[in-house]
Protein backbone atom coordinates (compact mmCIF):
# COMPACT_ATOMS: atom_id res chain seq x y z
CA UNK A 1 0.00 0.00 0.00
CA UNK A 2 1.31 3.43 -0.94
CA UNK A 3 1.81 6.05 1.72
CA UNK A 4 -0.40 9.12 1.26
CA UNK A 5 1.35 12.20 -0.04
CA UNK A 6 2.24 14.86 2.49
CA UNK A 7 0.45 18.04 1.47
CA UNK A 8 1.08 21.47 2.88
CA UNK A 9 -1.84 23.78 2.27
CA UNK A 10 -2.27 27.43 3.19
CA UNK A 11 -5.30 29.57 2.43
CA UNK A 12 -5.05 32.90 0.63
CA UNK A 13 -5.70 34.65 3.94
CA UNK A 14 -2.85 32.80 5.63
CA UNK A 15 -0.53 33.70 2.75
CA UNK A 16 -1.52 37.38 2.99
CA UNK A 17 -0.93 37.31 6.74
CA UNK A 18 2.53 35.78 6.25
CA UNK A 19 3.43 38.34 3.59
CA UNK A 20 2.61 41.15 6.01
CA UNK A 21 5.16 39.93 8.58
CA UNK A 22 8.45 41.85 8.85
CA UNK A 23 11.44 40.24 7.12
CA UNK A 24 13.24 39.69 10.44
CA UNK A 25 10.35 37.53 11.70
CA UNK A 26 10.36 35.45 8.51
CA UNK A 27 14.13 35.00 8.69
CA UNK A 28 14.00 33.96 12.36
CA UNK A 29 11.30 31.40 11.53
CA UNK A 30 13.41 30.07 8.65
CA UNK A 31 16.51 29.78 10.87
CA UNK A 32 14.59 27.96 13.60
CA UNK A 33 12.99 25.58 11.11
CA UNK A 34 16.32 24.86 9.43
CA UNK A 35 17.95 24.16 12.80
CA UNK A 36 15.11 21.83 13.80
CA UNK A 37 15.33 19.80 10.59
CA UNK A 38 19.13 19.69 10.77
CA UNK A 39 19.04 18.10 14.23
CA UNK A 40 16.20 15.78 13.20
CA UNK A 41 18.40 14.28 10.47
CA UNK A 42 20.35 11.10 11.10
CA UNK A 43 24.02 11.75 11.93
CA UNK A 44 25.15 10.33 8.59
CA UNK A 45 22.93 12.79 6.72
CA UNK A 46 24.20 15.67 8.87
CA UNK A 47 27.75 14.74 7.96
CA UNK A 48 26.88 14.89 4.26
CA UNK A 49 25.12 18.25 4.76
CA UNK A 50 28.20 19.65 6.52
CA UNK A 51 30.48 18.52 3.68
CA UNK A 52 28.11 20.11 1.17
CA UNK A 53 28.07 23.40 3.12
CA UNK A 54 31.87 23.43 3.27
CA UNK A 55 32.07 22.95 -0.49
CA UNK A 56 33.59 19.47 -0.24
CA UNK A 57 30.68 18.01 -2.21
CA UNK A 58 29.25 19.58 -5.34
Amino acid sequence: MKKPQLLYYRSNEQIKEYRSLPARVKIRWLEETTKFFYYALPKSSRAVAEKFRKGLIK
